[in-house]
């Protein structure tokens, strides 16, 4: 493995657009729960196939990645994607206290968490800041708008660290620092409430 090359985990396949990042140092796995996707991923969408060193572990997420763990196949990664976020599919035990301590646990010590926040009725940031809070992590969030005419649709993307190194600065004003927002917004396996992060917009 070369200097420069990454190890990332992501949670979600989709049509596996994140391996448009991939390099060919790189070693990606994604985790997806179900295997019509990944046949969809293969089948209609040609990421995967240029990312070499990817593959793509059928069955929930953080079930598959703690048994990875257990097992040691891949030692500690660069960077955990979570991306398996949908407006109407909240899966509530990837974003718990005790899901970010299992995805620290693998995590190299300047690695980055990466958060896909993006749903039309719910809103994490204070869950985001919450979790921030407890596990003592910098924290960053941004937000793009839709642009019709390039197809592109609107995000909100959380990154998260231990380490500021890959962290965007506090001063670039299109991040928000996390860490200025108070949030007791802390999600548990024994205890999550849709209701603290409903959007207040709507």
């Amino acid at each position: 493995q070369t200097e420069n090359a990454r190890k990332v985990a992501v949670f979600g396949l989709g049509s596996g657009t994140i391996a448009a990042y991939c390099t060919p140092e790189d070693s990606y796995r994604f985790f997806e729960i179900d295997p019509k996707v990944e046949y969809a991923a293969r089948t209609y969408f040609s990421y995967l196939s240029h990312c070499k060193n990817a593959d793509v572990v059928i069955g929930d997420a953080r079930l598959s990645f703690q048994q990875e763990g257990r097992q040691d196949k891949w030692e500690e990664y660069d960077v955990i994607v979570l991306d398996a976020f949908t407006d109407d599919s909240i899966p509530v035990h990837l974003l718990t206290k005790e899901a970010f301590d299992l995805y620290l646990s693998r995590l190299q010590k300047d690695g980055v968490i990466a958060v896909n926040i993006t749903n039309r009725y719910l809103d994490f940031t204070n869950l985001m800041a919450g979790i921030a809070r407890v596990e003592g992590l910098d924290a960053r969030l941004i937000r793009t708008e839709s642009d019709p005419e390039s197809a592109a649709y609107g995000a909100t993307w959380v990154l998260m660290s231990r380490s500021t190194l890959h962290l965007p600065e506090k001063t670039d004003e299109r991040w928000i620092d996390l860490s200025t927002i108070d949030s007791t917004v802390v999600w548990t396996d024994l205890r999550s409430n849709l209701f603290s992060v409903i959007r207040q917009d709507l």
